[in-house]
């Protein structure tokens, strides 16, 4: 897909597919279009989304096992100097339009980054708080991908957006 920008993944996304409509054991499709997308270097996350999923799930849990085979894929990126730019960018917008509490959680975690890296490859974040809530207090992605000029979707627009099929092939139509 030349000329697509990075779409770059939250936590949520991994977490919400495994548990919901794209389980490992019945959905192995969906997994593999991630594959094909992560060879492609359409889909990135930041290394701390990594740390997360790897952290907070169970070391068996499929999810945790499928990260850590890909930790050398590419889909793991580190902070180089210009992502760190647009994190203090990020975190400027954070510390200066929300209570310290909710700016100081939102910033101790992936989130921030994830925006970051975003604002610096003229990507697209995907996560699933993607609808936004412009008076709330605590700090949430599509908020701050807003006001900042980033776009922000959730994984169903994604995959459309990517042309996924997700079809049985030979699946047979109703009568």
């Amino acid at each position: 897909m030349a000329g697509t920008p990075p779409y770059w993944l939250d936590s949520n996304v991994f977490i919400q597919a495994k548990n919901g409509p794209y389980k490992f054991k019945t959905s192995g499709v969906f997994w593999a279009f991630l594959q094909e997308q992560i060879n492609a270097g359409t889909i990135r996350c930041p290394k701390m989304v990594y740390h997360e999923i790897v952290t907070n799930e169970e070391p068996s849990d499929d999810l945790a096992k499928w990260m850590k085979t890909r930790r050398q894929s590419g889909l793991f990126v580190e902070p180089d100097a210009d992502v760190q730019k647009a994190m203090q960018t990020v975190a400027d917008y954070v510390v200066d339009n929300y209570e310290q509490q909710h700016a100081a959680e939102f910033l101790s975690g992936a989130d921030p980054w994830l925006i970051a890296h975003a604002i610096h490859t003229k990507g697209v974040v995907v996560s699933h708080e993607s609808n936004r809530h412009p008076n709330a207090k605590k700090v949430r992605i599509p908020d701050v991908c807003a006001a900042l000029g980033v776009p922000c979707i959730d994984t169903y627009e994604m995959l459309e957006r990517l042309g996924a099929d997700f079809k049985a092939s030979g699946q047979k139509k109703g009568k």
